[in-house]
């Protein structure tokens, strides 16, 4: 019991060729939180053959990659100290922006007698991760000079927003550090475009991708269907009620599909409707941990059916964004809230 996660492998390609036809530009795909829900490593051995490197955001997540054979290029963003060792081990790339960070990757590469390969991350905006301005610039630099072990591969920023002053500003911005470190370093890989910039004239020969890659973004192709199955269905007469707290009350005679899957798998609170065998089919009170109540009395539906929750049935469909627009949240956090008790599959 629970929900099915289905990943068209194919689509996921077919945006990135795509996203490389439009740009000329490689592609860094982002497949950090299990690849926004679809499956970290099965995507990832997927789409080696088809892109640059690949972005996470923990050490953790980048052994996982190297762990299922992935051999590209692995940027992690969120480096923390104590993953030095495990970092240099696996062969992983790291953002930095301190010489707290050089000096813990310096000890732990001349430990291991190994190189590490950084990119210097640059805070544009944000305010989250990166240096801010020439002065911390300078220390980063200067921490640099003092190791033997690092290598300079790029320098990158993440864009707080996408829309065309936005850029314009946070590209005026970045220009100068990236100057100074290919100045300093030679001809790093610059990189600034994420899903929602691809096509901007944003800096770079490198794009990072997730949202777009995954079909997500208007005029790509969606990767991702969600699916529960019809375990029971109940006959509720009039007046009666369905749910925790009786918080719905039927107004007439109902059948109601108990369907497998509950917030502990990432239905959400605010899904409005299902699909079932091409039809809509209400969502009538609150999830349940493990399951929730579809209105079925219109609908042909026995157990065993599926129950789309993302994705299309007959001539009906449901997007992430949908779902993220009921929930007042994004689809990244639609895509990534499905988890737990999940069976997955992939077809390409």
């Amino acid at each position: 019991m629970g929900l099915i996660v289905a990943t068209d492998l194919s689509a996921i390609r077919r945006n990135v060729e795509k996203i490389k036809a439009e740009t000329g530009k490689s592609v860094m795909l982002m497949v950090k939180c299990d690849a926004y829900g679809r499956g970290m490593e099965a995507v990832s051995e997927y789409a080696e053959s088809f892109v640059e490197a690949f972005g996470v955001a923990t050490v953790t997540e980048g052994a996982k990659l190297r762990a299922c054979g992935i051999k590209k290029p692995i940027l992690v963003t969120m480096f923390e100290d104590a993953d030095s060792a495990t970092a240099v081990e696996f062969g992983l790339d790291v953002g930095i922006y301190s010489p707290r960070q050089v000096y813990a990757l310096e000890g732990a590469a001349k430990k291991a007698h190994k190189s590490v390969n950084v990119h210097i991350a640059v805070n544009t905006g944000m305010n989250r991760l990166g240096v801010s301005d020439v002065k911390e610039l300078e220390r980063l630099f200067v921490a640099l000079s003092q190791t033997s072990s690092l290598t300079v591969k790029g320098v990158y920023t993440h864009f707080y927003g996408t829309d065309e002053g936005s850029i314009n500003l946070q590209n005026t911005r970045f220009k100068p550090f990236e100057e100074a470190v290919k100045s300093r370093f030679g001809e790093v890989i610059g990189h600034t475009q994420n899903s929602g910039a691809i096509f901007s004239d944003a800096t770079g020969s490198l794009v990072r991708v997730g949202l777009a890659a995954y079909g997500d973004a208007e005029g790509f192709v969606p990767s991702m269907s969600v699916y529960g199955r019809i375990i029971a269905v109940n006959h509720v007469a009039a007046g009666d009620a369905v749910g925790y707290g009786r918080d719905f009350v039927i107004a007439s005679d109902s059948d109601v599909a108990v369907v497998s899957g509950g917030y502990g798998d990432g239905v959400g609170f605010k899904q409005k409707y299902v699909l079932v065998n091409g039809k809509k089919a209400k969502v009538v009170c609150n999830p349940c941990m493990d399951v929730f109540m579809i209105d079925v009395t219109k609908a042909s539906a026995e157990i065993g059916d599926l129950v789309t929750i993302v994705g299309r049935s007959g001539k009906e469909e449901i997007t992430l964004s949908d779902v993220a627009k009921w929930s007042g949240t994004s689809p990244y956090a639609a895509a990534t809230a499905f988890g737990g008790r999940i069976d997955r599959i992939y077809f390409t």
